[in-house]
């Protein structure tokens, strides 16, 4: 990496409200050398140069900021984040070459990595997650998605297509797929169609899967790789045909989800549901992060906030939304119902003995009835709902952005 330092001053906007295109901090600008192209960067709010990034990899941000995706992309970011988009896309047309060009929020980064292609993807997801926990980031070669293990490669797909679905889901609610039923239908039209006519009961049985597994997580690197092309490819003919009904959206997936399943046996002969069945990828991340924790553990301190880093002892009335949030942020468009939160919500904290003892008054535990609150006690100012990182849905809860963002900045990157 080549960290360029520039001698002339500016004032430092105090939030990123305040600040306006044409005061960027020179002294704020890092440039990373790739393939003989430079990629400017900001050290005080990750913003990268996305015309230089499109150069190197030859495109044009032009084309990508003219899709529809794109632009409900951008306008779920300026809710979530609560900032303009002239402040989320800032254009710079005077200063040194480092300083011109269109720059991005981390966010609109990391999607426009994965609009490039999966390498780019994983290359400005480290960029920006290094950013984030204070590190120096240098890029020593273009990342080759080919190079990964099977397990790399399923982790990383599994991620996105949990950002992928969530992006679905907006869309299909701007389609007429409006209740929770509506979507359970939508979701399940999506595998009937590249499954053979399978909704996601028969898909466990024919994988050997139990009735509470999340089918997604069992899926190798092709199974997942030939999902993610039904989510996206969904997302995009919903967009261009302009759906307005739940009965067109269905119709939609189906027929998408059918096509997927026709190229698999077309160019393999092998059928999506015939495919290996491999282990829970969300324990194979948790076994990776606890390969990486030395022993005895250390304490780390992110934001004043001390986390055990094994072992963990949590105040449960100060400290369990964090953990909730942990738990969330992995799952199939960061939801779960709040009996499954409960449930595994013990394999991330160690929770106090006689907490789990139930109590015959309610016919509930003490640690049940603690994670409960945290919808009910919403309004609270330092409930995770009330702050903006979850949003309460029928049975269960849901993270934000503000929520996920939160958690890759406490917990690290294997989220």
């Amino acid at each position: 990496m080549t960290d360029k330092k520039h001698k002339k001053n500016l004032t430092v906007p105090m939030s990123l409200d305040e600040a306006q295109p044409d005061e960027l901090l020179p002294d704020d600008i890092c440039t990373f050398e790739q393939d003989g192209v430079s990629i400017p960067h900001r050290r005080s709010d990750g913003y990268i140069n996305a015309s230089a990034l499109c150069k190197l990899a030859g495109r044009e941000w032009s084309t990508y900021r003219k899709r529809d995706a794109t632009e409900r992309f951008l306008i779920a970011l300026e809710g979530s984040l609560q900032i303009r988009r002239d402040l989320l896309v800032q254009t710079i047309s005077t200063g040194s070459n480092d300083q011109r060009g269109t720059w991005v929020h981390p966010q609109i980064a990391i999607n426009l990595g994965t609009w490039i292609s999966a390498e780019f993807a994983v290359l400005i997801s480290e960029l920006i997650v290094n950013w984030m926990m204070g590190t120096k980031v240098e890029p020593q070669k273009y990342p080759d998605f080919n190079s990964f293990s099977e397990d790399e490669k399923r982790m990383y797909l599994r991620d996105q297509v949990a950002s992928s679905n969530l992006s679905l889901a907006e869309t299909a609610h701007l389609s007429g797929v409006i209740t929770p039923k509506d979507h359970a239908i939508f979701n399940s039209k999506g595998y009937q169609g590249m499954y053979g006519g399978r909704n996601v009961p028969a898909i466990r049985q024919t994988k050997g899967l139990k009735k509470t597994a999340k089918i997604l997580d069992h899926m190798g690197s092709a199974e997942l790789a030939a999902n993610l092309f039904r989510i996206t490819q969904t997302d995009e003919k919903l967009t261009k045909e302009k759906v307005s009904t739940k009965f067109k959206a269905n119709a939609v997936h189906f027929e998408v989800g059918k096509r997927v399943r026709q190229a698999m046996i077309d160019m393999s002969g092998t059928p999506p549901e015939r495919l290996p069945t491999a282990p829970d990828v969300m324990k194979l991340q948790r076994q990776l992060a606890k390969k990486s924790i030395p022993n005895p553990a250390p304490v780390a301190v992110v934001e004043n906030f001390t986390v055990a880093t094994t072992g963990i002892e949590v105040d449960l009335r100060k400290e369990l939304w964090k953990y909730a949030l942990l738990v969330l942020v992995q799952q199939p468009n960061m939801e779960m119902s709040t009996t499954d939160l409960i449930a595994e919500l013990p394999n991330y904290i160690q929770i106090p003995d006689g907490a789990e003892c139930e109590n015959e008054s309610r016919g509930d535990s003490k640690f049940s009835q603690i994670v409960r609150n945290l919808k009910s006690h919403k309004t609270t100012k330092t409930n995770f709902i009330y702050q903006g990182y979850a949003v309460g849905i029928p049975k269960g809860f849901r993270a934000t952005e503000k929520g996920r963002q939160f958690v890759l900045k406490v917990f690290g990157s294997r989220v």
